[in-house]
């Protein structure tokens, strides 16, 4: 990873967890649940396709951290897809995984995941959150965690959050 910004404290990633849920949930919350399903982006995506993907990058690094195993294991589709080059057929993967579930099941589940890793976050140090990638997988990375975090979580919500007001937003 190139030009990282300052590695974040455990305080800085609560924060920004906290804040960044309440953006993204603002969002969905500000239509009804048909154009949740049924607005779709270039791609095919509706906003619950975008959610979904959510719940399974964030279990990727909870996997990473709480059990030691690879990020793949995490996301719900075969290893053989996940590459940091192409995330494409990984995420179509896990799209294909919860295409038929309701909004609120993976409301649902994105809670409970976004839940699980702030939790996991609260209880690490601002050392821990400077501990290599590698000191939870080996071979996963020897850059600091707390950038893998914040990738697939607070910056992350971001990142869909402006897709899917851009959903929303289209006629």
């Amino acid at each position: 990873m190139t030009n990282l910004p300052d590695p974040f404290t455990r305080d800085q990633l609560v924060t920004a967890f906290d804040t960044e849920w309440f953006e993204l949930m603002a969002a969905v919350n500000a239509t009804n649940t048909d154009y949740l399903l049924t607005k779709t982006d270039a791609a095919g995506w509706n906003t619950r396709d975008h959610l979904a993907h959510l719940a399974a990058w964030l279990n990727s690094v909870i996997v990473m951290i709480r059990d030691g195993q690879p990020q793949w294991a995490g996301l719900g589709g075969p290893e053989e897809l996940f590459s940091f080059e192409d995330y494409d057929p990984m995420n179509e993967a896990i799209r294909q995984l919860t295409i038929d579930w309701s909004v609120e099941d993976v409301l649902s589940l994105l809670h409970e995941r976004h839940e699980t890793l702030r939790a996991i976050v609260a209880e690490m140090s601002d050392a821990d959150l400077l501990k290599p990638v590698d000191d939870f997988v080996p071979g996963a990375g020897d850059f600091a965690i707390c950038y893998k975090i914040d990738g697939n979580g607070p910056h992350h919500y971001r990142e869909h959050r402006g897709w899917i007001e851009a959903i929303l937003r289209a006629a």
